[in-house]
């Protein structure tokens, strides 16, 4: 929930301002990108909720080591 509803209010101000505000061509690119980026993170949000179990992959160094979910064999 922690960032979930930030995310949700992200969305939500996005459908307002569309409704509301004359936007620029450039204008709309970025809300586009905005409301893209938002999607990802909220799917990638539940992708990892849903998995139930997790292998450890070293990315460079042991500080860049992260939790990856398993893939299936």
């Amino acid at each position: 929930h922690q960032i979930n509803n930030p995310l949700a209010i992200v969305m939500l101000t996005i459908n307002k301002v569309r409704r509301s505000v004359p936007l620029s061509q450039e204008m709309i690119v970025h809300i586009n990108s905005i409301e893209k980026e938002s999607k990802r993170i909220a799917q990638a949000l539940k992708d990892f909720s849903e998995t139930r179990k997790y292998e450890v992959e070293q990315v460079g160094t042991m500080i860049g080591a992260m939790a990856v979910p398993e893939r299936p064999e």
